[in-house]
């Protein structure tokens, strides 16, 4: 499904040999344009039913909606709008979360939860869009 929608795709993907010798395991490596590879999008697939997507230090595999999930996640990191929110300080630094910049007032929303950072960083896949937002900012715009 994946390759049917991004067929670009294919030419990143690679079988590698898994803990059962007669199984393969699905592995693909998109290498982001800033040459950075913490930015390279790994999508894989184990033993043919666990798929995974990594970002930024970020992964899950807990798709809810499955292959179609991830196919969206996947195309939404490389147009920019999915990106990696890691948080600067307080309760939760150093964490990362995989959050969609066109959900109104997102970062807003991370910026003013209880125990909030006083400054995320966004990465992006591109390197385009990477900054550091405090509340200030967003205050201002």
């Amino acid at each position: 499904m994946l390759f049917e929608r991004l067929p670009h795709l294919v030419n990143f993907a690679q079988m590698e040999r898994n803990a059962n010798p007669s199984e393969y395991d699905l592995l693909i490596f998109i290498p982001s344009p800033t040459g950075d590879e913490r930015r390279t999008v790994v999508v894989w697939m184990n033993e043919g039913f666990e798929e995974s997507v990594a970002f930024c230090g970020w992964h899950d595999h807990a798709f809810e909606d499955g292959e179609e999930e991830i196919i969206d996640t996947v195309e939404a990191i490389l147009a920019d709008q999915a990106v990696v929110v890691s948080y600067s300080d307080g309760k939760f630094a150093g964490w990362l979360t995989l959050i969609d910049l066109t959900q109104d007032d997102i970062l807003l929303d991370i910026l003013t939860q209880k125990y909030a950072a006083e400054a995320i960083h966004v990465q992006t896949w591109s390197g385009k869009g990477d900054r550091v937002v405090t509340l200030d900012q967003l205050e201002l715009e």
